[in-house]
């Protein structure tokens, strides 16, 4: 029998291009509501840049679900919620789970 990935994965933005940007995006928009809540825009993170994040030497992780692929139900509300499919197990023959990690919103090209 498979187990199903279900829980905190680790990101790598150092290798990841993609996950820096998004994960900057997040950070940003985080740091948004921080500033705006104690009134100063004087937070370092809010000027970060993708090479900053990437070179920080932080530890990223992200979420990732795992559910039924007959759960039509389950994964509406994943999808609902910001999750994107990432693979499928055949857990025993004939059960099959879908797996999803949660991706931030990718950031608006200007």
């Amino acid at each position: 029998m498979n187990t199903a990935p279900t829980g905190v994965a680790r990101l790598h933005p150092e290798h990841d291009t993609r996950v820096a940007e998004a994960l900057l995006h997040l950070q940003i928009a985080a740091y948004r509501v921080e500033a705006a809540l104690i009134g100063s825009p004087a937070i370092p993170g809010l000027t970060d840049t993708v090479d900053a994040l990437r070179g920080a030497g932080s530890t990223w992780f992200g979420v990732v679900e795992s559910g039924g692929r007959a759960d039509a139900p389950a994964r509406r509300l994943y999808e609902s919620a910001g999750f994107r499919g990432a693979g499928h197990t055949e857990v025993e023959p004939g059960l099959w789970i879908s797996h999803y990690a949660w991706e931030p919103p990718q950031p608006r090209r200007t």
